[in-house]
């Protein structure tokens, strides 16, 4: 069985937020995008509209931080980190 994992992190000095799906166990039939975000109010709104609970980012989050928790399969998909290959 697949575990997801969402990661946020900030991609360089620009602080920009990366979301990202990471796919553990059952790999095959999945597409994992990354999804950027200019600040911390606009990836916490992408998050909550997909259902996700999570902690507070920290505004002085800078470049190399990041977090990973579980997510599910659907809060990934309404997140549009992670695609679902029909065929498998």
């Amino acid at each position: 069985m697949a575990v997801f994992r969402c990661k946020l992190s900030r991609k360089d000095q620009t602080q920009r937020l990366i979301v990202s799906c990471d796919v553990i166990g059952e790999e095959h039939g999945y597409e994992t995008r990354e999804r950027e975000f200019d600040n911390e109010s606009q990836a916490a709104t992408a998050l909550s509209q997909a259902g996700i609970r999570f902690d507070p980012i920290p505004k002085d989050a800078g470049p190399g931080w990041s977090r990973s928790f579980e997510i599910s399969h659907n809060e990934a998909q309404k997140l549009d980190v992670l695609h679902v290959d029909s065929t498998e």
